[in-house]
């Protein structure tokens, strides 16, 4: 049995089949079955002491009174913003919402996802006492002081931590290294940086340019910002408008894509045009589609993340007082081939 699994759970599929005075299994064999420690054991005990589902006899154990339990367990929710979840900036939002999901259902919880919009951001689907634990992805204000006043434990699934609550960060940063280890390691030259206009206010090109080609060999480099467009997927709109291949300064060799809808649109030029298709493309993407043979995917592991996330919260519902503390993980998936 996974140490994380409820032993207040266990315990009460254990009652219900059993009949009004059997015996539990002592303290001493439940934990080295469960590998799990005799205090975590006794409170559980405790708990159904207390709700008159056995009675605990010093010196003899604990007795089934009453194997007639409500199954019914409280909703651990899986919060988003619903903007955040849209189109293709939220496909890594909605498969790790659905992962998470699906892998707390396997545990025998009862996960329920809950999407935030403007009408409901001040409100809960269930009474707060009907809520064991929230996930907030990505990691939000909503519900903030209401979850902290009740205790409920909270996991934060996201880019960046602001409260002092557990939480599975997805470090984008880390991609701007990762970009320049690239960069380093295959001597990647006359480079192209293309991100979307409301992108540079956020410093992303810049933290890439300092790290990771200006300090490296003198690369040529060329930073294009584009405006989302219908017209990404007209092969002129992307050599002309997108990418400014004529008006760049050099012949590309290489294309880094800092936006997954710049990519997206552009993708299928890269594909068939004689003068890209045999170019070096890098991206960050985690969506679902199928990527030319010549593109280098940096992407997150979202299995990863959701499996981290789920067993993050288990382990808060099974600790009293909650204990918070940061979870980093590394969540890359690199496909160096396309840059040999």
């Amino acid at each position: 049995m996974n140490k994380s699994q409820n032993i207040y759970d266990y315990l009460v599929e254990y009652i219900k089949d059993h009949k009004p005075g059997d015996k539990l299994p002592s303290e001493n064999s439940l934990s080295r079955e469960l590998n799990i420690s005799r205090n975590t054991i006794r409170s559980a005990i405790f708990s159904l002491s207390e709700k008159g589902y056995i009675k605990t006899k010093h010196g003899s154990g604990s007795y089934i009174t009453n194997p007639k339990i409500k199954s019914q367990k409280k909703y651990i929710l899986i919060s988003a913003d619903k903007d955040r979840t849209l189109g293709l900036f939220g496909y890594a939002h909605r498969t790790i919402m659905n992962k998470i999901n699906e892998y707390l259902k396997a545990k025998n919880y009862n996960p329920y996802i809950y999407l935030i919009d403007d009408e409901n951001k001040n409100k809960l689907p269930f009474d707060i006492n009907d809520i064991a634990g929230y996930f907030a992805l990505p990691e939000n204000k909503f519900n903030y002081d209401l979850l902290k006043k009740a205790k409920i434990p909270r996991v934060n699934v996201g880019d960046y931590v602001t409260y002092n609550y557990p939480a599975v960060i997805m470090n984008y940063q880390k991609y701007f290294f990762l970009l320049e280890e690239l960069v380093q390691k295959y001597n990647l030259k006359n480079i192209v940086v293309l991100t979307l206009v409301d992108h540079i206010k956020e410093n992303y090109p810049h933290t890439f340019t300092s790290y990771a080609i200006n300090r490296y060999y003198e690369k040529k480099y060329y930073l294009r910002s584009v405006s989302p467009s219908p017209d990404m997927k007209s092969s002129n709109y992307v050599l002309e408008h997108a990418i400014g291949i004529n008006t760049c300064p050099f012949v590309p060799e290489t294309f880094i894509f800092l936006d997954d809808t710049i990519f997206k649109g552009a993708i299928e030029v890269f594909k068939h045009s004689d003068r890209l298709k045999h170019s070096k493309i890098i991206t960050h993407s985690n969506e679902d589609i199928e990527f030319p043979d010549n593109v280098c995917r940096i992407s997150f592991n979202l299995d990863e993340v959701a499996q981290k996330s789920s067993e993050l919260m288990i382990s808060l519902l099974n600790k009293e007082p909650l204990i918070e503390y940061i979870l980093p993980i590394n969540p890359y998936l690199i496909n160096e081939e396309a840059l040999k």
